[in-house]
């Protein structure tokens, strides 16, 4: 009898190790994952996890100064129709090309000619003063000596030469046009009478 319970005693202790091995086993079993599972579990927590924004890099606007061009400053051209203001006395023929250097080499050859006429025929000491000129082909002045008048010098419209109309008073619109002096001549400030007038009128007159 004693033996027989040895025996069961043995057996039993046996069963009682082999559970407790399976049980073990088992226990190591769950708790290990295998190598698959683990990559499987690293790549689906790749995938879940939240994706990292990065906010856009934001590049500041370049500033570039403003270029500023120095305004471009021209003298306004002298004007053909703005006459050249002079103080010039011609005595003598020399005197044409050094007083009226600012005017063109015609009209000084024509004053020095005309100096030259008006010795001539006048024992005095003749002068001729130009204080206006037009390179339009105007001139306004006086001539002195022995016939003292004042005086507008014109270039006639069809040969071109220079020619003189002396006036000591206003003369009728119709006694100047009829001795060529152009209707630009206005702009001098010519005055003439209109017929049966007596009141001056600027040239050519309200009749032309």
């Amino acid at each position: 009898m004693t033996s027989i319970r040895n025996q069961r005693s043995t057996v039993l202790a046996a069963l009682a190790i082999i559970a407790t091995t399976g049980l073990v086993g088992c226990g190591s079993s769950a708790a290990s994952p295998t190598p698959s599972e683990t990559e499987a579990s690293v790549s689906q927590a790749r995938e879940t996890q939240a994706p990292v924004t990065q906010a856009p890099e934001t590049e500041a606007p370049e500033t570039q100064a403003p270029v500023t061009q120095a305004p471009v400053s021209s003298a306004p051209a002298a004007s053909s129709a703005a006459p050249v203001t002079l103080d010039a006395t011609i005595g003598k023929p020399s005197d044409a090309a050094t007083q009226l250097a600012d005017t063109t080499a015609e009209f000084q050859e024509y004053m020095s000619k005309r100096v030259q006429e008006l010795g001539a025929d006048c024992t005095q000491q003749v002068s001729v003063t130009v204080d206006r000129f037009w390179q339009t082909g105007l001139a306004t002045g006086s001539v002195g000596g022995c016939d003292n008048a004042q005086a507008l010098w014109f270039q006639d419209e069809a040969s071109g030469q220079w020619k003189e109309y002396g006036y000591q008073s206003v003369d009728p619109c119709s006694e100047i046009e009829a001795k060529g002096v152009p209707a630009s001549a206005s702009v001098t400030g010519l005055v003439c009478t209109d017929e049966g007038s007596t009141t001056p009128v600027p040239y050519p007159g309200t009749a032309a």
